[in-house]
């Protein structure tokens, strides 16, 4: 059947000026497929409607939406051809609004302010102007769920992953909303009131609240329906809770939705060799970021076998065909926001301990050879950096557990940070991964790989503060999920602490210990910054208390400890492989 379409992305509907019941069926599959973030198919699906009926405005309107920005895309200056394309929709729309309804055509007029004459790329002003557009119309039909979603996306997108003060600035502290987040929030709370099950408001509220000092109340257990529940074939909105699991300690349901979210997206792709589309589209990045968080959650939840599977899946993936491939709109240089992913790999192997997974000639294994890495030094930046910072780690580790080559192994450490220096230099301002930069990703890698060889040289003083330093930038990263870097820095800092103090019989470093692990877990920090309940932390503490003799302490986590222990598939004694004692 012409009309068939695989996917069951929920029962939302919005109706339109058409004639066609064709066209209002592959209206509310492009929508939905906006709500879950996946633009190109929501431009496929239009495509799909025009087919039976190429005058309607709607579809055009929703189109020239669809290639905009938006709160995961938005950099400070469009694409020519993305500028251009979404002006073209507009004047279709436009041309045939004659029939619309009256607050069709208050949207398309509306859209004229966005969309600007298509040849501007530089677009922060014309937000501006749609969103105060789109509060009047919000005003005049307040109870309109559709609208409300338009309106609080277009305020979204004024400050995407920034709506909630991170850091003391201006008279403002932490976890004090923006301007602009208070009238989000408002819109959003309505909105949901009339229809707590709208995917796009849902969509948007996970992404509202999870900066906030209270993501727990953007949980899936808040609502009737869960997300799942709502639209069962959105890989993007089935990961979505994640964002929140991941804030509030729940790795495991955090894993689980992640695995249906991936399976989804192998749903879709399938279908996208099926309609014969481009091999290559941006929501890529989607699956990519699916599979991160699944290897993130599973980090903390001390499981090996899932995270050492999603780093493989991404190398997979991210094959240098997929990032030389610039021809999405969206992504005007695909490596710019894809090879970042690349190395995550290394950093299961780093969180678990392989060193000598790391140290081996082909530590990518069988999807990605290192001649071809090295071959391409401009395509794999993040990558060479990343290598050289996790052999310098496994070298330095090494050293501390092999005495006989314990200078040998050190000297390579030592070259290994040489060449990271070089690669940390050779780092363009534009590599990102999601929200972060990678030079200031990279930074936390330069004090965390000296912070480590310092150690094993028994510069205590000197690798604890590069450790504390490590510590400093990682919590001052960009606001992101999953985090920046991969494995919290207190954990290597704490770990090796306890190790010192322990060996050296000092209670101060025992007591800094403390104090660390129980701030990755939530003591004093800001939300984003903590991890509450990983068992890497929960088995730092635990050690710590017993040393110091506080057994009462350490039994109220005992309990916790055990249960989290049951769902790991390796022996965890320490916050960090690093530390090679079992305290």
């Amino acid at each position: 059947m012409q009309d068939y379409y695989p996917f069951n992305l929920g029962q939302y509907t919005k109706r339109i000026t058409t004639s066609k019941k064709e066209t209002q069926i592959w209206f509310d599959r492009a929508l939905l497929q906006m709500y879950s973030f996946n633009h190109e198919e929501t431009l496929n699906c239009c495509e799909k409607a025009l087919e039976y009926d190429q005058n309607c405005a709607m579809i055009y309107f929703l189109k020239s939406i669809a290639q905009g920005i938006n709160y995961n895309n938005c950099p400070e200056y469009l694409n020519p051809i993305q500028a251009h394309n979404q002006h073209e929709s507009w004047k279709k729309a436009n041309e045939n609004k004659e029939k619309c309804s009256e607050q069709e055509k208050d949207l398309i007029q509306a859209l004229q302010y966005k969309v600007g004459n298509g040849k501007s790329l530089l677009h922060k002003q014309n937000d501006i102007n749609f969103a105060n557009k789109m509060r009047k119309i919000y005003k005049k039909y307040p109870q309109d769920d559709f609208i409300a979603e338009i309106f609080a996306e277009s305020l979204m997108n004024l400050r995407p992953w920034n709506l909630w003060v991170q850091k003391q600035e201006n008279g403002l502290k932490y976890g004090d909303p923006y301007q602009d987040t208070l009238e989000i929030k408002e819109v959003l709370e309505k909105g949901l009131e009339y229809n707590q099950d709208h995917l796009g408001l849902r969509h948007l509220w996970i992404h509202l609240m999870e900066q906030s000092p209270y993501p727990e109340k953007a949980l899936e257990q808040n609502f009737n329906k869960s997300l799942i529940q709502l639209s069962p074939d959105s890989g993007h909105l089935n990961h979505m809770p994640s964002h929140i699991y991941i804030l509030c300690g729940k790795y495991e349901e955090s894993i689980k939705v992640n695995e249906l979210a991936i399976k989804n997206d192998e749903k879709y792709f399938q279908y996208r060799n099926q309609q014969k589309y481009p091999s290559f589209c941006s929501y890529i990045g989607f699956i990519c970021h699916n599979i991160t968080l699944l290897i993130y959650s599973a980090m903390f939840a001390g499981q090996y076998e899932k995270s050492y599977k999603g780093g493989e899946y991404l190398l997979q993936i991210l094959n240098i065909n997929c990032l030389k491939d610039n021809s999405s709109i969206f992504f005007p240089s695909t490596a710019f926001r894809l090879e970042s992913f690349v190395p995550i790999i290394l950093h299961v192997y780093i969180r678990f301990g392989k060193w000598e997974e790391i140290i081996k000639d082909e530590p990518f294994g069988q999807f990605l050879s290192l001649n071809q890495v090295f071959s391409n030094p401009d395509l794999y930046q993040s990558t060479i950096a990343t290598l050289y910072y996790s052999k310098g780690i496994a070298y330095s580790v090494l050293a501390g557990k092999n005495l006989n080559e314990k200078n040998n192994l050190l000297n390579k450490a030592q070259k290994q940070i040489d060449l990271f220096n070089q690669a940390f230099n050779q780092i363009g301002n534009n590599r990102f991964l999601h929200n972060c930069n990678m030079k200031d990703v990279l930074a936390v890698a330069h004090d965390m790989i000296i912070g480590e060889y310092e150690y094993r040289c028994q510069n205590y003083q000197k690798a604890f503060q590069y450790l504390r330093n490590a510590v400093q930038k990682d919590d001052n990263l960009p606001y992101d999920e999953p985090w920046g870097w991969m494995i919290p820095t207190r954990h290597a800092l704490g770990a090796l602490l306890l190790e010192c103090g322990i060996d050296n019989k000092n209670k101060s470093y025992i007591q800094e210990a403390e104090l660390v692990y129980r701030q990755d877990l939530g003591e004093g920090v800001i939300r984003s910054v903590a991890h509450p309940n990983n068992i890497w932390s929960l088995v730092g503490l635990y050690k710590c208390l017993i040393q110091q003799g506080k057994k009462e302490q350490a039994s109220k986590f005992k309990n916790i400890l055990d249960e989290k222990i049951l769902n790991t598939d390796i022996s965890i004694i320490s916050s960090c492989m690093c530390s090679f004692k079992k305290n």
